[in-house]
């Protein structure tokens, strides 16, 4: 579960923060789809680790020969999922970005059950909540830190570059 989380949090934080350009490399042209879809994504990205978790849970509660149990807790997401976007989705002021919201609900409802139904399996796990706090706090300096870096980068070769076909090509990236 540490190691999932390890490579899941700075995936999601990364993902949210590069929403608006990665939808501008896969959708080059539509610049209007971009600018309603980075949002979304960004809130989207949120979901990545609890879908991570549930993958490495539903297959710990299967080696504990479990196996209906994870399909109970994504029963459970999934309908907490409909009814929250038929909710928000109906409703002006959220709108599409109800979508997202729900879908997160339900992965961590599911994430919730499954750690619940773990829990009398693995009496000897202490300790992962400390864990999972310095995970998300170096994932979002992380988060802040990468950036910056980046308007670095471009700083330097703008001002080390010999050719400034290169240096504009580089800013529109």
């Amino acid at each position: 579960l540490a190691l999932t989380l390890m490579l899941s949090l700075p995936a999601s934080m990364g993902l949210a923060g590069f929403a608006r350009p990665i939808l501008e490399l896969l959708f080059g042209n539509g610049e209007e789809a971009v600018e309603i879809a980075a949002p979304l994504l960004a809130l989207l990205a949120a979901s990545v680790p609890c879908t991570s978790l549930m993958t490495v849970t539903g297959a710990m509660l299967q080696a504990y020969h479990r196996p209906h149990l994870p399909l109970v807790s994504v029963l459970v997401g999934s309908v907490l999922k409909l009814s929250a976007a038929w909710l928000m989705l109906g409703n002006a002021n959220i709108a599409m970005t109800g979508a997202p919201i729900s879908t997160f609900l339900c992965s961590l409802t599911a994430i919730l059950l499954d750690l619940v139904f773990l829990a009398p399996c693995l009496p000897h796990v202490r300790g992962l909540s400390g864990f999972c706090l310095r995970t998300l706090v170096a994932s979002l300096l992380s988060a802040f830190v990468v950036p910056s870096f980046n308007i670095f980068a471009v700083i330097a070769l703008t001002i080390y570059s010999e050719n400034k076909d290169d240096t504009s090509l580089l800013s529109q990236a």
